[in-house]
């Protein structure tokens, strides 16, 4: 039966390779449908502007009509236009571990500990960012000192650690 499979797709000219080069009797190329539709409905795409997209890049009305090569195409443009509009967790992760510093991030840590712990009547951003300034006298975290950063976590893990 696996090979009538096999040979049916050959016919219809689906790869038999699956994307880490093991031969696979599942349905062929699907490996980025999924992606493409998350991708388009994060970037809040209508079914018409969805289709316009696939026309221009591919030249077919579905994803489904794609080949692999098209469908990697697809799933780049929609990834580049998701992080354009700042959605979904594409490239902020690692756009926000570039542009942070590591003590910044610290205070983040231990922010969010506060707030898990149940000590902050408060745990969102607006209200770190309003006790960085009451302690160290700058309006945004990201504009603190090394040392200022420093006392900012010293304080907070006595704050943790108080019973």
């Amino acid at each position: 039966m696996m090979a009538d499979t096999a040979h049916t797709a050959a016919s219809v000219g689906a790869p038999l390779v699956g994307e880490r080069g093991v031969a696979s009797a599942k349905k062929p190329a699907t490996d980025h449908l999924a992606a493409i539709h998350t991708l388009a409905r994060l970037c809040r795409m209508s079914e018409a502007d969805y289709r316009a997209l696939l026309r221009q890049l591919t030249g077919k009305d579905s994803a489904k009509l794609c080949t692999l090569p098209e469908r990697a195409k697809v799933r780049e443009h929609l990834l580049l236009l998701a992080a354009r509009m700042g959605v979904g967790r594409f490239d902020q992760s690692a756009r926000y571990k570039s542009q942070t510093r590591p003590t910044e991030r610290k205070v983040w840590a231990l922010w969010y500990a506060l707030g898990k712990a149940g000590r902050l009547d408060n745990p969102s951003p607006a209200a770190l960012h309003h006790w960085v300034h009451k302690i160290t006298g700058v309006a945004h975290l990201r504009w603190t000192s090394e040392a200022q950063r420093q006392r900012l976590i010293e304080s907070m893990k006595l704050w943790l650690g108080r019973a």
